[in-house]
């Protein structure tokens, strides 16, 4: 508990703050095997205490309407002269996303005097795989896919969202001057203090033998034989965070050819202000919903529903179900195959707009694969798929009612491996039809530098 008497008057007054906004808020708790929509629904946009397993693990709700993208937000150290758990950091942010979010607190710390915990949990139990099982249950209850999911937090917040990601096959990190492991010559006091209030007598080497993997990124990644989709954001100006973090895991990604992976970026940015010069707010937002589908969830026409395989002379091979993704089976990885999917512009006239992403990018990889947008039968823009793992906005104008629109992956070469399959893997993620029209000519226009258009 908070000693008022150890408070100067700055503090205590941010203290009764705090605590104000804490009584206003309504507090849920619910078993986690009774959780279901309308329980999360009745509990948004408040805080939420979910039961498991003789355990309360505490979040706050900001659940957008037909917005179907969450962001899952973790702690870092928390400021005990302040405020006792539980605490949500950067709740305040919601507004800056288009996605619902989720604001967890780590109870690692409850009932201890520690500021950070790095959801280790308790001597019999990882914390952040009951955090794995409750995110992808509500994700489940939203109808929210794996791939819509970014986590996202500071230092150990970092570290926690990169662990959550490993877990949540498919989502995506971005963690920002993160730790990749937990140890006594990188974290000092703050190490020492979990391992005392967590693994009480017993030394670090013990430690690591039995918990590397809640103690590191990194063995974490090599017990799930997994690595997740990164943005790691770096302050080069922090020496600790490059020096005894960055570096350890870009050696590890090296050693597995990993560095060059199409699912891994890093980006580095300057701030005087060491480890605790964050990414600015607004950069932090704009690049998040650069990842975040740009639309409401909207119900697709069902054309999106089907693919279809052709080969070489454009004869029809295979009809194959989808959810608005297009992708070539590897039987079917031959020089000129492809698969299509094909829908009709419905308004009487006006614009059509299509974002898609592929997260595959190799430069070793260029001429094997090729996206092609299609209308009325006529190429209207190539681009090969090595090159570009960013979403891809079309803009197709002046289109007339009727207008057929087709969306291809060709196979420019007989390629043997099934990892080209998975290359090909090609997501329609928003497809919006407007009546006002920006071209007196149909045409078609791309944010990508890589679209070649006819």
């Amino acid at each position: 508990m908070i000693q008022l008497g150890n408070m100067n008057n700055s503090d205590y007054i941010i203290y009764l703050w705090k605590s104000e906004i804490m009584i206003k808020e309504r507090t849920t708790e619910i078993n986690f095997n009774d959780l279901d929509l309308k329980v999360l629904l009745d509990a948004n946009p408040n805080i939420l205490v979910i039961k498991k397993d003789g355990i309360d693990f505490y979040m706050k709700l900001k659940i957008k309407d037909h917005i179907n993208n969450l962001i899952v937000f973790s702690n870092g150290a928390i400021n005990r002269k302040i405020s006792d758990p539980p605490v949500f950091s950067r709740s305040s942010w919601f507004n800056d996303y288009n996605a619902s979010c989720i604001y967890i607190d780590d109870a690692t710390i409850h009932g201890t005097d520690i500021s950070v915990g790095w959801g280790v949990g308790s001597y019999n139990r990882h914390y952040i795989r009951d955090y794995n099982e409750v995110i992808m249950r509500i994700a489940e209850l939203l109808k929210i896919t794996n791939e819509n999911v970014i986590y996202f937090g500071s230092s150990a917040g970092g570290f926690m969202s990169l662990m959550l990601a490993t877990l949540h096959k498919g989502s995506l990190a971005i963690p920002n001057n993160p730790q990749v492991w937990v140890r006594l010559d990188s974290q000092t006091s703050r190490a020492k203090n979990l391992y005392n209030e967590i693994f009480p007598e017993m030394n670090e080497k013990e430690i690591f033998s039995m918990f590397s993997n809640r103690l590191s990124v990194i063995s974490m990644m090599k017990q799930e034989n997994y690595i997740p989709n990164i943005f790691y954001l770096l302050n080069r100006y922090s020496n600790k965070d490059y020096e005894e973090q960055y570096k350890p895991f870009k050696e590890f990604l090296d050693k597995r050819n990993m560095i060059e992976n199409s699912h891994i970026e890093f980006l580095m940015y300057h701030s005087d202000k060491g480890h605790s010069g964050i990414y600015d707010r607004k950069k932090t937002a704009d690049l998040i919903n650069s990842f975040l589908t740009t639309q409401k969830t909207i119900k697709l026409s069902p054309i999106f529903n089907k693919i279809y395989v052709r080969n070489h002379k454009g004869e029809f091979i295979q009809e194959i179900r989808s959810d608005g993704k297009l992708y070539l089976p590897q039987i079917y990885l031959k020089k000129n195959y492809y698969v299509e999917t094909n829908f009709k512009f419905n308004k009487k006239e006006g614009n059509a707009i299509i974002k898609l992403v592929n997260t595959y990018k190799n430069s070793k990889g260029k001429k094997h694969l090729q996206l092609e947008v299609l209308i009325n039968d006529q190429l209207s823009l190539t681009e090969d798929l090595a090159l570009n793992n960013k979403p891809i906005v079309f803009e197709l104008t002046k289109l007339k009612k009727d207008t057929t629109i087709k969306i291809r992956i060709r196979c420019l070469k007989n390629l043997n491996k099934n990892s080209w399959s998975r290359a090909s893997l090609l997501k329609i993620i928003d497809y919006t039809e407007k009546t006002e029209t920006t071209s007196h000519d149909l045409k078609i226009k791309s944010n990508s530098p890589y679209s070649n258009i006819y």
